[in-house]
């Protein structure tokens, strides 16, 4: 049923941004991918709701909420490349801590989908309001954080990771807390590091490259690819809060490091793409 959906809706799409914009101005382009993928996700979580209230709480309707989001990716023109994603397989607990720089980071992570039937994402609270979405990610097992009030998200971060990690399940985190404008990584927040250290389980750095695609002051959204870079997990087996600061800047650093080289990388990509055109 969900395969005959999502071709119906992938057909659909295909014929109203390849026929309806094709050659229009790029803002045009730029907002049609927004909405589509805006108006795909708002259908998906409703359709989904009714499967997911079988089972709430269940981290495999994250796989089967994240199969059905992949033909957004091809509609919009992103392909992603995954590199060591061997590092998220296995039942092993541990903290995933990733950059956040579009709406679009989202999607790249729906191509683990293989690998969501064991890993909980974490939310700002405010995502649950946005129904149907927000109430098909509380059914996927999503985790909430009050952004408002730190005391009650680390709580909730202690007493939720206590919980998957007895089980052996990931918690996946922004480490920014929020989206960065630029090429520079903002300040990495305590949270992640905290969980870790209190649980004593490894830290595991994923990087997604800059979007060369995507220039959101020009309005401008092409085809383009992106890459996500799995680091190899970080022990915090025997560290105390005292080693959170250093912990911190040092996994902030080797994100940084290797989220410019994969612009370089792209950005050499592309020029000689260019060059051959």
């Amino acid at each position: 049923m969900m395969d005959t959906l999502n071709l119906i809706l992938y057909s659909l799409a295909v014929y109203l941004i390849w026929k309806c914009v094709f050659n229009m101005p790029d803002y045009i382009i730029y907002y049609a991918k927004y909405s589509f993928y805006a108006i795909y996700i708002q259908i998906i979580s409703a359709l989904l709701i009714p499967v997911m209230l079988l089972s709430p709480r269940n981290l495999r309707n994250e796989y089967m909420f994240a199969k059905c989001m992949l033909p957004v990716s091809k509609v919009i023109g992103i392909s992603w490349k995954l590199r060591n994603e061997k590092v998220l397989a296995g039942k092993t607990s541990a903290v995933l801590i990733g950059n956040h720089q579009s709406y679009l980071d989202i999607l790249g992570v729906f191509h683990f989908n293989h690998m969501t039937k064991r890993i909980a994402f974490v939310n700002k609270k405010e995502v649950f309001y946005y129904f149907p979405l927000g109430l098909a990610s509380y059914l996927m097992g999503c985790l909430f954080l009050d952004r408002e009030n730190p005391r009650d998200a680390y709580n909730t971060l202690k007493v939720s990771g206590g919980e998957l990690f007895k089980n052996k399940y990931k918690i996946a985190m922004y480490a920014e807390g929020t989206r960065n404008k630029n090429n520079k990584m903002r300040p990495f927040k305590n949270g992640p590091f905290f969980l870790a250290i209190t649980y004593q389980v490894p830290i595991i750095p994923v990087v997604t490259s800059p979007y060369l695609f995507l220039d959101s002051e020009k309005r401008v959204f092409r085809k383009g690819p992106a890459i996500i870079q799995c680091l190899d997990p970080v022990p915090t087996k025997g560290l105390t809060m005292d080693d959170l600061p250093r912990l911190k800047e040092s996994i902030q650093k080797k994100m940084q490091e290797t989220y410019d080289e994969l612009g370089k990388e792209l950005a050499a990509t592309q020029k000689l793409h260019e060059d051959i055109n």
